[in-house]
């Protein structure tokens, strides 16, 4: 899937060998939004320049660190650097 997704990036973009591709689990963000009294959303939402990209919704206007500190630890399902794939 990181090989696919990698490609489609490169089609507009040109990534570096120490840039790195990371997928979340999206009922880990809904789960962690909630801890933090917010409903996050995940939406597919292609475009002509990546068909494939997706944004998470609901985040707050001003950071959250704390949210963003659970989504790293707790959201991540993997993580390649462009390198290795």
């Amino acid at each position: 899937m990181m090989k696919e997704c990698l490609a489609e990036i490169r089609r507009n973009l040109i990534p570096g060998p120490k840039d790195a591709l990371v997928r979340l689990s999206v009922l880990k963000i809904k789960e962690q939004g909630l801890t933090r009294s917010r409903t996050l959303r995940v939406t597919h939402e292609p475009n002509k320049k990546c068909p494939a990209y997706s944004a998470i919704r609901g985040l707050p206007i001003v950071s959250d660190d704390q949210l963003c500190a659970l989504l790293a630890q707790l959201a991540v399902t993997e993580i390649k650097q462009v390198r290795d794939i």
